[in-house]
């Protein structure tokens, strides 16, 4: 909606006025100036059907999707400043393997941060129309996604009145588990919060060995305190349990 009136009869969504004048839902009223690096990839079995998904990589990314038409983004280009003062811009990375170890959208948002939901939707598009089922020898690796993550911010991300956060989402563990850990410990050196979302594509009563390490490496990736940092979520549950607590103070992410 553009307009206050057309806002108001929107069940749970106000007009924020001001700097950027945006019809809101009611959890991203007041929502803070804060840039975001969505990571994402394969490195489970997370794109095969999952539940009711036929395909869980492509559900993740809809979901994403999904999130974003009330998300409280700028509405602002990746080649406009960024408004200093309310709004979320988001940048996507997607990790893969070490023959081709990350992936940014040439389209879009061109890689950079956006407020824009067409641009970063046509980003989405990308890593959907790009996607190369793993084979047998695929192996995922992290750090260059990490890395990746650090240059963005310190290139598109340079307003200090703007806070400074990565979503990392995963269903497996690392092939190269040190490397991450030293990208990890340099983007939260730079002022970075990094938290981590284990993602689910089974439902058990009991954890399984194979997911508490997952759990235990994952964990030591994200910012302090980790419990703060790190949870846990069925695929079907991210939109809940993550995206939407995004700029709600009493969520993980807010």
């Amino acid at each position: 909606y553009t307009n206050s009136c057309n806002c108001a009869s929107a069940n749970r969504c106000f007009f924020e006025t001001g700097a950027i004048n945006q019809c809101l839902y009611s959890n991203q009223v007041g929502c803070r100036a804060l840039d975001i690096a969505i990571i994402f990839g394969v490195a489970g079995g997370i794109f095969r059907q999952v539940g009711r998904r036929p395909d869980g990589y492509v559900a993740m990314w809809e979901m994403v999707r999904a999130w974003m038409d009330t998300a409280g983004l700028t509405g602002q280009s990746y080649s406009e400043a960024p408004n200093s003062l309310t709004g979320l811009r988001i940048a996507l990375i997607e990790f893969t393997d070490a023959s081709y170890p990350t992936m940014t959208s040439t389209t879009g948002t061109r890689g950079r941060f956006s407020g824009n939901v067409e641009e970063v939707s046509d980003d989405i598009d990308y890593h959907l129309d790009n996607f190369v089922t793993p084979n047998g020898t695929y192996a995922p690796v992290f750090a260059p996604s990490f890395n990746a993550a650090l240059n963005l911010f310190n290139t598109y991300s340079t307003n200090s009145d703007r806070e400074k956060a990565v979503l990392f989402f995963a269903d497996g563990v690392p092939a190269d588990n040190d490397a991450t850990q030293d990208a990890t410990d340099d983007l939260k050196a730079a002022g970075i919060e990094l938290f981590t979302i284990q993602i689910d594509i089974t439902v058990d009563a009991q954890i399984s060995t194979k997911e508490y390490e997952i759990q235990q490496i994952l964990q030591g990736f994200a910012s302090e305190p980790k419990d703060l940092h790190y949870v846990t979520a069925y695929l079907d549950n991210v939109p809940r349990i993550v995206l939407q607590g995004i700029c709600n103070p009493n969520a993980m992410v807010g």
